[in-house]
């Protein structure tokens, strides 16, 4: 019988109490890598200021603290009385009557690995036969054994092909436990600090009739027949051929519904990002585009147009903030191709695909950090199409980016 709260039935004149032991031994790994997300996301929020960051913070620690409070276990111990055996982790409590005792042992640590492995198997068995009553029964089994261990035990599976071939299996724990065996058939899984001391305490109140540090669990018998085997994996092909259709379709739906797609919401984000086709044209602004190019050594202009796909049923506001969107992720490529375009016409050269990269990482080089001005926005009636044209300006900008395309062309 399992109670929420510690029965006070036990005399206390009579009782010892058995520390739980606490173990990071096998966790601590997981610990930090979950923890590592947590400056990760602080470091990304303060640096960038995009709150989303925040999510990567607050997944790190909810799953830091959850192993670091399993680690714990607060509220865990043991007692031996006059009255019998209670066994404590966190607010699930029992009180075992000496009748009920069948045996108790302490175990090794693998011993206690080999009888959690007796335990573990039909749980991984029943997920191999898909077999749900067997899944249950042995996962509850599982669980119930170890509802009273404040030692983090880890379960390592090894799959071939599929998740359901699993070819291996195994419990990974640390230090010496006791199983305590009740003539129910239930047995449980402790952890006490003295072992020894447990076993002994137990044996001063009533005969201990099993040392045997075998466990008695019987796995369940697994009805999947051959042809039922068959039959659920040609199910499960199905399932997966229709569900990739189902999510292709998903997929390729949204791309349509939003172009370019992850975008930047400003200009000033600096995220660069494939720049419209020519085809993407915004046509005619009512005001004239101004001449594009080199304005002087300081300045440089560019013409940005995109066009893209919104549902009807989006308001004129959301499609301009749509199309900036797609402004912000394209303007600098925009920016270096324009560059980089007028300084091959004016030198003649024809670069190979190695050296144009080079050129134009030196381009970006030499943009990095300024910010545009925009100069003119137009966007037609529907808001599917816009025309920007931006221009950058530093000091000596003009110079400073031939200089460094001219030190990559004399380096080849």
């Amino acid at each position: 019988m399992f109670r929420s709260e510690v029965p006070m039935n036990i005399d206390e004149q009579r009782t010892t109490v058995f520390r739980a032991r606490k173990s990071f031994k096998r966790i601590w790994i997981m610990i930090v890598g979950f923890g590592i997300f947590i400056p990760f996301g602080l470091a990304l929020y303060f640096g960038t200021g995009d709150s989303k960051a925040l999510f990567a913070t607050a997944f790190g620690g909810v799953f830091a603290l959850a192993l670091i409070f399993m680690a714990l276990a607060p509220g865990s111990r043991y007692a031996v009385g006059r009255d019998g055996i209670l066994l404590k982790k966190g607010k699930s409590a029992r009180l075992v009557a000496y009748h009920e005792l069948r045996g108790a042992v302490a175990l090794s640590e693998s011993q206690a690995v080999d009888v959690l492995n007796r335990y573990l198997g039909p749980a991984i068995h029943s997920e191999q036969s898909l077999s749900l009553k067997e899944w249950f029964n042995s996962h509850k089994a599982y669980g119930n054994f170890l509802r009273y261990c404040s030692v983090p035990v880890l379960q390592e599976t090894t799959s071939k092909g599929s998740r359901r071939n699993i070819v291996k299996f195994d419990s990974r724990t640390s230090g010496n436990f006791v199983i305590l065996k009740l003539k129910s058939g239930e047995e449980f899984l402790l952890s006490p600090v003295d072992c020894d001391g447990f076993v002994a305490g137990i044996s001063s109140f009533t005969w201990i009739k099993d040392r045997s540090s075998f466990s008695s669990y019987e796995a369940p018998v697994s009805q999947m027949t051959p042809e039922k085997d068959k039959r659920m994996r040609k199910s499960f092909r199905v399932y997966a051929a229709v569900t990739a259709v189902a999510l292709s379709a998903f997929s390729i739906t949204i791309i349509n519904l939003r172009q370019p797609g992850n975008s930047p919401s400003s200009l000033d984000t600096g995220e660069t990002a494939t720049a419209p086709s020519d085809g993407e044209s915004a046509g005619a602004p009512a005001d004239p585009i101004p001449d594009t190019g080199w304005v002087d050594g300081d300045t440089f202009r560019t013409l940005i147009t995109a066009g893209m796909q919104v549902p009807e049923t989006m308001g004129a506001e959301e499609k301009s903030k749509e199309l900036d969107r797609a402004v912000a992720a394209g303007w600098r490529y925009g920016v270096i191709s324009g560059m980089l375009g007028g300084y091959l016409k004016n030198s003649g050269l024809n670069p190979d695909e190695e050296l144009f990269a080079e050129l134009n990482a030196a381009v970006e080089d030499a943009i990095f950090g300024i910010e545009p001005e925009i100069i003119l926005r137009e966007t037609n009636a529907g808001f599917t199409e816009i025309a920007v044209v931006l221009e950058l300006s530093s000091p000596g900008l003009r110079e400073r980016t031939e200089e460094r395309l001219d030190e990559v062309v004399a380096a080849q």
